[in-house]
């Protein structure tokens, strides 16, 4: 594993340290694809503002790239940016972290800035064994769409997103913010945060397409650590534990199936823990950050949200 960090001017600037960063680390460049193995992750920079798209980086996985084109592309892009119009706005400069490891693949990149306010992006290879897909995924703090009124963020222990006051336009929707934790909200694939190639059932990459959270066919991991994290931290001793990030498919009959185990972030409520800390167990170090921002005296969210309350999350950490 590797930990990059510095400060970026721009959006350009984040895109160029998060290349070098996973070229460092036997990723291949071609354009602006990324590939190592069967994983081909596009980032590109956004800087339309319309109800279609929100300024910043998009990612696109794939499942190969050839010609100048994306094969088999997901339809689910996350977006890295300012969540929705009524959050603050991202300012520049930022200071970024990037961690990156192998065997899985896994990259995660945050960026800090206007003192603590987080944005992040997220990708790597599932290792779960029976998956007819790649095991790519995606994910970011926002949503492709940045919608005519944003609402600010939408997140509880256990649902994220939302649908907004106007059911008809998927341009009213809100982010959750947090790491496939969406679970309201529209059903088209630009209102989703979350993509994984796992090609069950026949269906490549999966993605809510009906109005309710365990919808056929839709990703996500909150559910599965919903008990935990409404129980931290603990109130005996007010230490939170880090919690697996594993996400599940919903099928046909009410059934899921477990598509990926995260091996180097871990959900953590952050009540107790400052921004940046370093958590040390055994001979594992791991570094803390808020989803977006944190807030104690919100710590449960809520909607329209400028902020993720105590939810966040530790990404295992090599640097100084």
């Amino acid at each position: 594993m590797a930990f990059y960090t510095g400060a970026a001017n721009s959006f350009a600037d984040l895109r160029t340290a998060l290349f070098s960063a996973c070229v460092a680390q036997g990723w291949t460049l071609t354009d602006d694809v990324l590939s190592k193995g069967a994983a081909f992750v596009k980032c590109s920079i956004s800087s339309a503002d319309t109800a279609a798209q929100g300024i910043g980086l998009i990612l696109q996985g794939a499942t190969g790239y050839a010609s100048g084109a994306l094969v088999s592309p997901a339809p689910v892009t996350p977006r890295l940016g300012a969540p929705s119009r009524d959050t603050t706005l991202a300012s520049w400069p930022m200071e970024y972290s990037i961690h990156v490891f192998d065997s899985p693949a896994e990259v995660y990149l945050v960026a800090r800035y206007n003192l603590d306010y987080y944005l992040w992006l997220a990708f790597g290879v599932s290792d779960v064994a029976g998956l007819g897909g790649s095991g790519l995924w995606t994910s970011a703090i926002s949503r492709l769409k940045r919608g005519p009124q944003g609402g600010g963020l939408n997140i509880s222990p256990i649902t994220g997103g939302g649908q907004g006051s106007d059911h008809t336009n998927p341009g009213f929707g809100a982010s959750s913010g947090a790491l496939f934790w969406n679970t309201d909200g529209y059903i088209d694939a630009g209102s989703q945060q979350d993509a994984i190639c796992s090609n069950l059932d026949g269906v490549l990459w999966p993605y809510r397409t009906l109005n309710n959270a365990r919808s056929l066919n839709s990703f996500q991991a909150v559910e599965a650590s919903y008990p935990l994290i409404t129980r931290s931290p603990s109130a005996w001793n007010s230490e939170a534990i880090l919690l697996p990030i594993q996400g599940y498919v919903f099928r046909a009959s009410n059934k899921c199936s477990l598509v990926v185990d995260l091996r180097n972030a871990r959900y953590v409520r952050v009540d107790n823990y400052e921004p940046g800390q370093i958590i040390t167990l055994g001979s594992d170090r791991w570094r803390v950050y808020p989803f977006y921002r944190k807030n104690t005296a919100a710590r449960n969210g809520g909607t329209g949200l400028d902020h993720s309350g105590t939810f966040g999350w530790a990404i295992r950490y090599d640097g100084p």
